[in-house]
């Protein structure tokens, strides 16, 4: 799905462009200031599995984005991938000190800083953080997919 600037609020829906052109709208975003929809085109009337499948793919899209870049540990913003996730637990689990964990200042940062956690204290801190927000991540998609009525949405806009 891509996006669509220009928008104040979500739009979920379906609209009829043309005989072979149906564009789905979905969610609501802002960046920097400016609100966006997702847009996603159709050759054909999408069913409503169809739809699940378009709108279920990008959240759990938007889910994966925000447990890898989400986390910030400290003031700074810990890669969560799903190897890391694994070395970290495995740390936690053996209490294998110290443990380094490479850190990012903000956006632009794409070097970072490796830092070492030194204590059971610390890496309880950290790991139960991590664990915290990988949960509330997954907690939130499953949300946003409880809350649509895809019925609702297959019903199109002329």
């Amino acid at each position: 799905m891509e996006r669509i600037f220009g928008a104040s609020a979500p739009q979920n829906g379906v609209v009829k462009v043309s005989e072979k052109s149906f564009i789905l709208f979905y969610g609501y975003g802002e960046e920097n200031g400016n609100g966006y929809n997702y847009r996603h085109r159709f050759d054909h009337m999408p069913s409503v599995e169809e739809l699940r499948s378009v709108i279920e793919e990008h959240i759990n899209k938007l889910t994966q984005d925000s447990i890898l870049t989400g986390y910030v540990w400290n003031g700074k913003t810990v890669w969560l991938s799903n190897e890391n996730q694994q070395n970290y637990t495995n740390d936690f689990l053996t209490k294998n000190l110290p443990v380094k964990v490479r850190v990012y200042g903000n956006e632009s940062d794409t070097v970072g800083e490796v830092v070492s956690i030194e204590s059971v204290e610390e890496l309880d801190v950290f790991y139960q953080g991590m664990v915290r927000h990988v949960r509330e991540c997954l907690e939130n998609g499953w949300a946003e997919k409880d809350s649509l009525d895809y019925e609702a949405l297959s019903q199109y806009e002329e």
